[in-house]
């Protein structure tokens, strides 16, 4: 089998690309399933991470050993910084952020939109997208969650 992953040409290529594949599932269930957490920066750091030191084990057939323990690494340290930010009060803000407040009480924070980049019009993408109206009347309050998606609360009586 060692043999088969060494060396250039389809066939390596194709056999490393198959235990890349295994491996990166095993990675992913060993991460608690926390890369499809809601898409959160530091759950994508990790997405990218490991597919690009797995992908270059797949095309460089010399690195492809020091890449799955490369993947295994990036894979335990996200491990350990999302148990960090679970068991240190504190620690998740740090590691994961924080939700901004954007709107209040039907008033846009202009100094929390230009730290969150968030413009009105972000807002009435969002508003749209739930409720077919674009007209800002109809919230009541606006966050962009650590996520980075916007949540918003809307006004009693405001369309479903």
């Amino acid at each position: 089998m060692i043999d088969a992953l060494q060396g250039e040409g389809i066939g390596p290529a194709c056999a490393r690309a198959a235990l890349s594949f295994i491996i990166a599932w095993a990675l992913l269930k060993a991460g608690k399933k926390r890369f499809l957490k809601q898409g959160s920066p530091f759950d994508a750091l990790l997405a990218i991470m490991t597919g690009a030191v797995l992908g270059r084990g797949v095309t460089e057939g010399g690195a492809f050993y020091p890449a799955l323990a490369a993947a295994a690494v990036i894979t335990l340290s996200h491990w350990g910084f999302a148990s960090l930010a679970f068991h240190v009060p504190g620690m998740s803000r740090v590691i994961e952020g924080h939700p901004r407040t954007l709107m209040q009480n039907g008033r846009p924070d202009p100094v929390q939109m230009r730290r969150a980049l968030v413009s009105e019009d972000d807002l009435r993408e969002e508003l749209r997208l739930r409720t077919g109206s674009d007209d800002l009347g109809w919230i009541d309050a606006a966050w962009q969650e650590r996520s980075g998606r916007l949540s918003l609360r809307l006004k009693p009586g405001a369309p479903p």
